[in-house]
């Protein structure tokens, strides 16, 4: 995928391959018949420019996206980049080791499938830590523009160059082409240092403090729409409100994730006793439900459909952050709201961190202390929800599970109706 930019091309979706040896990256890109590949001095790695670019013939230059995403990051080591580019797909980046790795510089479709790299890449991690950044409003993302990191951190070093033919013997050259050649090459290198002086330029005008830094993330991120969790009990009634049954199959699991003011649900149904439950009884009864986001699975026994949410109500974060308190306070008040709810089920608030950080941003660095945020995780019976309209409009809500069971519990700590929800608790320097 090409992005145009300033008068270039920036290519995302390229293949990344270690570099085996001196001259290996031309000769894999002969082989693989890819027109343009990414390679630098002194890097142990190289990248080939995706096939269905190869096709088109460039008349502008083309640059390499992740390359530019490392030149915005220098301090990260494990990092991915998530962009919303159109209502459907999400452009990926990411970074292992400083390094761009085969698989995630890619763009997918839908939240599910971004999500499926997210794991893979946290798999790559071996529980590393990494620093997820992007404008797709996902759970612990930090606030990141692709304009502002190609405008700020456009560099000639991610510059693809054209894949050399095969090599043939020499020959002798009259002199009038070695005066040529000598000319192109020279006018080439002064186009170059112009073009490397003007970026230089760019760059030292771009600079900006750690303190600008963070407060530019911290305005992007404000605007971004977010969920209260005292309105979980709204949210968690819109789920119910999916089909329980379907042609004799009973609904037993919805995952929900929030994605803007929309939920994306991964939906389990699984076969009833009735032996009139059949895949084709499920077709039957589907109520505008797309088949193509059905997959009838592989074990006779469970159906799983896909599903969004559309317009539901939210708030803008920096209201969410606006109401936010100190630590010690939220643990006075939010604290005892979690009390109340002990014997109902499982909670876990994790511990406070900065907040909303840009990476390579050092804390320390900061003129005024960041905002902070903690995890949290909340296991209950639906009917323990009620509590939640009390909860304080600094806590949010992220992620919706809801299990259904077979048969009714009436345990005070239990339910055939379990809800799982995940979200963040937001304070203010001490």
């Amino acid at each position: 995928m090409l992005i145009e930019f300033e008068n270039c091309d920036v290519a995302f979706g390229m293949q990344w391959k270690p570099l085996l040896s001196k001259g290996s990256a031309h000769t894999q890109a002969r082989e693989a018949k890819r027109s343009y590949l990414w390679t630098h001095e002194g890097e142990h790695y190289f990248g080939l420019l995706s096939e269905e670019d190869s096709k088109v013939r460039h008349k502008k230059p083309l640059y390499s996206g992740a390359i530019q995403i490392k030149k915005a990051y220098p301090d990260a080591i494990n990092l991915l980049a998530v962009f919303a580019i159109d209502d459907k797909h999400f452009l990926i980046c990411g970074l292992h080791q400083k390094r761009p790795r085969d698989g995630f510089d890619t763009v997918v479709a839908g939240a599910h499938e971004a999500g499926k790299v997210i794991d893979a890449f946290r798999v790559l991690c071996k529980g590393e830590l990494f620093t997820l950044v992007g404008d797709a409003n996902m759970q612990a993302m930090e606030a990141a523009d692709l304009g502002n990191i190609l405008t700020s951190h456009f560099s000639h070093d991610a510059l693809l160059m054209k894949t050399k033919a095969t090599n043939v013997k020499r020959v002798a050259m009259i002199v009038g082409v070695g005066v040529v050649l000598y000319g192109l090459i020279l006018a080439g290198d002064q186009v170059y240092q112009r073009h490397k002086a003007a970026n230089a330029e760019i760059a030292e005008k771009n600079k900006k403090t750690p303190q600008q830094r963070y407060s530019d993330a911290l305005y992007a991120i404000n605007t971004q729409p977010i969920w209260l969790f005292k309105d979980v009990g709204f949210y968690v009634d819109a789920v119910g409100e999916l089909s329980h049954t379907i042609g004799g199959w009973l609904l037993s699991n919805a995952e929900c994730t929030r994605a803007g003011d929309a939920l994306n649900c991964d939906l389990t149904y699984e076969r009833s006793a009735s032996k009139l439950a059949t895949n084709q009884s499920f077709v039957d009864d589907l109520d505008g439900v797309d088949l193509a986001k059905v997959d009838f699975g592989g074990d006779g026994r469970h159906i799983y459909v896909k599903k969004q949410i559309s317009h539901l109500p939210v708030v803008q974060t920096g209201k969410v952050i606006d109401a936010a308190k100190t630590p010690k306070i939220e643990t006075i008040e939010f604290g005892s709201k979690l009390q109340q709810l002990t014997n109902m089920g499982k909670q876990d608030v994790l511990a406070y961190l900065p907040f909303g950080v840009p990476a390579g941003v050092d804390v320390t660095q900061l003129q005024t202390p960041p905002v902070m945020s903690a995890k949290v995780e909340m296991n209950l019976p639906l009917r323990a929800l009620k509590l939640a309209d009390t909860f304080p409009g600094y806590v949010s809500v992220d992620a919706i599970n809801l299990t259904v069971g077979k048969t009714p519990i009436g345990a005070t700590n239990n339910s055939s109706l379990k809800v799982t929800l995940h979200g963040q608790v937001f304070a203010k320097p001490q």
